[in-house]
């Protein structure tokens, strides 16, 4: 049956260079054709997505491992086809004083027509290796996918906390000087001023880490994106709507999700087939064979008349003893097998705690996320109170500035909560194996506004 579908395949039509149309089976990556924002557009996180596909090694490098495996494939086909040799030859003898020129040329055809199933064995182990090939390209273009989706918002997440800390720094300031004009009227200590002057300065030291930390994950992003670290990046980020309860599934569903779609543990069930494909084809190697033999042939030699041949005959190659290889050959096929479930089952160990990780993750960004909001109204009310009060002069400068630094502080947790609250999603789908454009365009909305939303407006 397989053989008659390979010979009816329109290997003319195909070409000579992929006669059984191996390349239709590696689709290209995600990404190609590659379609890079220009440098000088704005980029959205689709915008960013799409240039990171485009230019990274990583997806092209397991692309390329996907051909090397269809290529395989092919080279299993080639096996049910008869091979076909023609040789031709011309001697010179010399014999007793008498030369004579010799011409020979022969045609010769075989075609192994039974073998035990050896031959789908190998192509059942080709084609598995190339579904798993395919598989850990799915897996790493959700690696890619994710790595995108963590730097933009990290330098999101960053421009955020320099916002805040610029906003720490400028209410910082502002006590500064309440303290210096206080103690020029002689209604506070210089212990005042000192206080709000260092507090100004730590805030000034926090804006210039903030700072550092966003150059450092502006390169990183831009390196993801194929550009250099120095290349100018502009995003055009829209707040994701916070992830709700009903985005967290039982875990159990989860759990059952991952299993059926993760690629990097539906490759390791693929190399488990290919294992076992192995240890059919060893076994089918200690099986007789049965051969079709044709051969024809010419030959002239100078002085004599021409002479022709021809043969058809059928061959049985039945193997009685080979020094015990294929017993072995067997035997390591099947330690293959053992090796290939151990590695399958051990990944399927570390995805499921992966899965249960990120679900609490997320589980956390929830309630996180919610609380933070209260914290930073709380906090941002608390320190325009405690103002109020210093500057009417029946507040202290020390109540002033822990209030200030309770709102400092709860600006910063408020950027980290949706921080983690995008991320958590993100890593979530990614480990159940569902990390697509699809889950992004949940993520991030088609048409995002033109700024960055606020985190709060200094109180």
């Amino acid at each position: 049956m397989l053989l008659a579908l390979v010979l009816a395949q329109p290997v003319a039509a195909q070409g000579l260079d992929d006669p059984f149309d191996t390349q239709a089976l590696t689709p290209p990556p995600v990404g190609e054709p590659c379609t890079p924002a220009p440098l000088d557009q704005p980029l959205t996180l689709l915008d960013a997505v799409d240039s990171a596909l485009c230019a990274s090694p990583q997806t092209r490098q397991i692309w390329a491992s996907a051909k090397v495996q269809g290529a395989q494939v092919g080279v299993a086909l080639g096996g049910y086809l008869p091979n076909l040799d023609a040789s031709v030859a011309l001697s010179r003898s010399q014999s007793n004083g008498v030369g004579r020129t010799n011409q020979t040329v022969g045609a010769s055809l075989s075609w192994l027509l039974y073998d035990f199933g050896g031959r789908d064995a190998q192509h059942d182990s080709a084609r598995a290796l190339l579904d798993a090939a395919l598989a850990s390209q799915a897996a790493g273009v959700q690696s890619v996918l994710l790595a995108t989706v963590d730097g933009f918002y990290k330098v999101w997440s960053l421009e955020q906390a320099l916002t805040a800390a610029q906003q720490s720094e400028a209410a910082a300031r502002t006590s500064f000087e309440a303290a210096q004009a206080r103690r020029q009227a002689g209604t506070a200590a210089r212990f005042d001023e000192l206080t709000a002057k260092t507090a100004w300065s730590q805030a000034q030291l926090t804006r210039i880490t903030a700072q550092g930390n966003l150059n450092n994950a502006r390169g990183g992003l831009a390196s993801l994106l194929g550009r250099g670290p120095t290349a100018p990046l502009t995003l055009i980020v829209a707040e994701p709507s916070p992830p709700s309860d009903a985005f967290a599934q039982e875990v159990t569903a989860l759990l059952d999700q991952a299993k059926r779609q993760r690629p990097d543990l539906l490759a390791q069930g693929f190399q488990v087939a290919s294992a076992q494909a192995q240890v059919e084809s060893a076994r089918a190697s200690g099986l007789p064979s049965l051969s079709l033999g044709a051969s024809a042939g010419w030959q002239r030699s100078s002085g004599l008349s021409d002479s022709r041949s021809t043969s058809l005959g059928l061959t049985l190659s039945i193997p009685l003893f080979s020094g015990f290889t294929t017993t072995y050959r067997i035997q390591a096929a099947q330690a293959q097998v053992e090796a290939a479930r151990a590695s399958r089952d051990q990944l399927a160990r570390q995805v499921a705690l992966q899965v249960w990780n990120a679900y609490q993750a997320l589980t956390t960004a929830i309630q996180s996320l919610r609380t933070s909001l209260d914290l930073l109204a709380s906090a941002q009310e608390s320190e325009r109170v405690a103002r109020g009060r210093y500057e009417a002069g029946v507040g202290n400068i020390l109540d002033l500035l822990n209030a200030q630094t309770a709102s400092a502080n709860a600006r910063q947790q408020r950027v980290q909560a949706l921080y983690d609250g995008y991320l958590a999603r993100i890593t979530l789908a990614q480990a159940v194996g569902g990390l697509d454009r699809e889950a992004i365009i949940q993520l991030a909305p088609a048409h995002p506004p033109t700024s960055a939303p606020q985190m709060g407006a200094q109180p």
